[in-house]
């Protein structure tokens, strides 16, 4: 039953916004189809690195301790707890990977969809303001309360492990410590354009803001320096 009132929920919202952009005329679709274009050309800009970025450290850092495992003597403490850092990695790179900005194939796919006349601008735009509600949902979730919690976890897991099943409580407690904070920092440093930008698109304001206005969501270069563990 629950399921049903969710879909027809879902169903409304959706047809009431197909009839708003159904009564557009061709000027306003253009006009639309415009905004939504350049947002996602500056946010891939702003994406791409910091994508990137993070991905190559994960698998520096995986690379790292899985070379270290095998390269240490065999036993020792340092040696032991180098499956720490490789499946933290592991995570980092999967998670990274699955949720990935979404600017990063959407700026392509609706610069890819040709439309000539209004009926195929109109069926184009209805694909743009998809990608757009996506991206907005995917930085909600990607910077929201379950990514603080999910980075939370893995790290103290870590450091638990670290500390409790190899006896290693001061490596254990650091890893934590740094890990969280390096946890955060890539948060932090995540661009959120659409998060920021849909609710206004959704409004009627087309203007591009500036980042100027969201500093944290401007501190994207810290993808080349730092990942979510040690």
């Amino acid at each position: 039953m629950k399921k049903i009132i969710v879909f027809s929920i879902l169903s409304l919202v959706t047809f009431q916004i197909h009839a708003q952009t159904a009564r557009l005329s061709e000027a306003e679709i253009d006009r639309k189809l415009g905004y939504i274009q350049a947002h996602f050309d500056e946010e891939y800009e702003k994406d791409h690195p910091w994508f990137w970025g993070w991905l190559a450290f994960n698998a520096t850092i995986f690379t790292a301790s899985t070379t270290l495992y095998f390269a240490l003597e065999k036993g020792t403490p340092n040696q032991q707890v180098q499956p720490i850092g490789m499946g933290v990695a592991t995570i980092a790179i999967t998670s990274h990977v699955l949720l990935r900005p979404v600017s990063l194939s959407a700026r392509d796919e609706i610069a890819e969809i040709k439309a000539q006349g209004r009926d195929e601008k109109l069926a184009k735009l209805r694909r743009a303001e998809e990608l757009f509600l996506k991206a907005y949902n995917r930085q909600k979730l990607t910077t929201g309360w379950f990514a603080h919690v999910g980075t939370f976890a893995v790290v103290l897991t870590s450091g638990l492990i670290e500390a409790l099943y190899y006896d290693r409580v001061g490596f254990g407690i650091a890893r934590f410590l740094v890990s969280l904070a390096i946890g955060e920092y890539r948060l932090y440093t995540q661009p959120k354009l659409s998060k920021y930008r849909y609710d206004k698109y959704k409004a009627g304001d087309l203007s591009l803001s500036s980042y100027d206005k969201y500093p944290e969501a401007n501190l994207y270069a810290g993808g080349f320096s730092f990942s979510m563990h040690f």
